[in-house]
């Protein structure tokens, strides 16, 4: 079992993905500055005002907002998917950085932080280097984090409505808010989800072949007393380190795992951002998340697609939620206005799973599949022809700023 979860761990830490896309020796070679800089310091170091605000949840988790400009234009929440920082948004240059490109048209852009990451790993009173604070799976920053987050703005912004912008886990978690909070859908202008992430029936990534054994995974890592998974200052960044940014032959094989995890697309791949992207990923997030996409595969492969709440265990799945199993969530209740955005390259947010989705939400407007046979779950966030294909496409579809 060990083996197991030993290869788990290293193929997750593979996805590094300071081996994606066409490297050459001098790219190995050089290291951008902005590696070492935290979001903010690259914000500000593009010549971009940046505010940072602490935002406390209903359960007691303080996440970090970050704040591009002071416009007083339409607000923007921008929300990374798992594993990830609101660097996601801003990696690329500006040209080709939905961040930048939004706060360029005049949008007052938000960056969130989810849960257990980088700069959201604080609370009024547990201790993350407890096992008591990463007591949560993304049900928690659907339930909380969104809903904090988005009271916050508009109370800071004084506007009424934002708009609501999720990759991959970041659209997971405003499903799980609208659902769950009916009365959130008012105060959202439109939600666009770029590869979201519902129902997993369809996932087909290799990765998946772990999923039967998450239950035995789960029970080791708690056995070793893990409690943030994959976070920067984990052992597994070292090997990330050490194995991945030593030589143009390793560079390749973190590439090859990358590719094999998320679906290839070498041609659509900014290689001068390599290092930028291996500074901050991955950012760490809880067991039970990860645990949590597991679940959705294996509930799928039994009993067809689904949304299911993390599932607790029998005696305790009883005591919160009333029944044995855990209960699906009701995407009809999302009512908000949702655009999705889809590649077809894609391993994670599979075709299948998509149309799914887009049948069961309550105010779908459209279900774009982007015209590019390889793009893929990275591509949404990193693709050299993202503006083309995404960026221009999906703000003509947003209310002006």
């Amino acid at each position: 079992m060990q083996r197991i979860v030993r290869m788990l761990l290293t193929g997750i830490v593979g996805l590094t993905l300071s081996g994606f896309g066409r490297c050459s020796a001098s790219t190995i070679a050089s290291r951008n500055p902005e590696a070492a800089m935290s979001t903010v310091e690259i914000i500000r170091s593009r010549g971009y005002v940046c505010t940072v605000y602490q935002v406390t949840t209903a359960d007691g988790y303080i996440l970090e907002l970050h704040r591009i400009g002071f416009s007083n234009g339409r607000p923007v929440l921008l929300q990374h998917g798992l594993l990830s920082t609101d660097v996601d948004w801003i990696t690329n240059p500006a040209r080709q950085s939905l961040g930048f490109r939004l706060a360029d048209l005049g949008y007052d852009v938000y960056l969130s932080n989810a849960r257990g990451n980088t700069y959201s790993r604080r609370h009024i009173h547990l201790d993350p280097k407890k096992r008591a604070y990463w007591n949560f799976s993304y049900d928690e920053m659907g339930l909380y984090d969104v809903p904090a987050n988005v009271d916050f703005i508009l109370k800071l912004s004084q506007k009424s409505k934002l708009i609501y912008i999720g990759h991959s886990m970041g659209a997971t978690m405003f499903y799980i808010a609208a659902a769950s909070h009916p009365e959130l859908n008012e105060k959202i202008d439109l939600m666009i989800g770029l590869a979201p992430v519902a129902s997993m029936a369809h996932f087909s990534s290799p990765v998946k072949a772990l999923a039967p054994h998450v239950d035995v995974i789960q029970f080791y890592l708690r056995s070793t007393r893990m409690t943030a998974f994959l976070a920067k200052e984990s052992w597994s960044r070292r090997f990330q380190k050490s194995v991945c940014q030593h030589t143009f032959k390793t560079m390749q094989m973190c590439q090859n795992v990358i590719f094999y995890i998320t679906g290839a697309d070498r041609k659509n791949f900014n290689s001068s951002v390599l290092s930028i992207i291996e500074g901050h990923f991955p950012a760490g997030t809880s067991v039970n998340t990860l645990a949590q996409f597991a679940q959705g595969y294996n509930a799928g492969k039994r009993e067809g697609e689904q949304f299911r709440a993390y599932n607790h265990g029998l005696s305790e799945n009883l005591r919160r939620y009333g029944l044995p199993v855990p209960p699906t969530y009701n995407l009809t209740r999302v009512t908000a206005p949702v655009y999705l955005f889809w590649g077809p390259g894609d391993l994670l947010a599979s075709p299948k799973d998509i149309d799914w989705l887009s049948k069961q939400l309550g105010n779908l407007q459209s279900s774009v599949k982007i015209d590019w046979p390889e793009f893929n779950h990275l591509d949404f966030l990193w693709g050299m022809n993202s503006n083309r294909l995404l960026y221009d496409p999906l703000i003509s579809v947003l209310p002006i700023p």
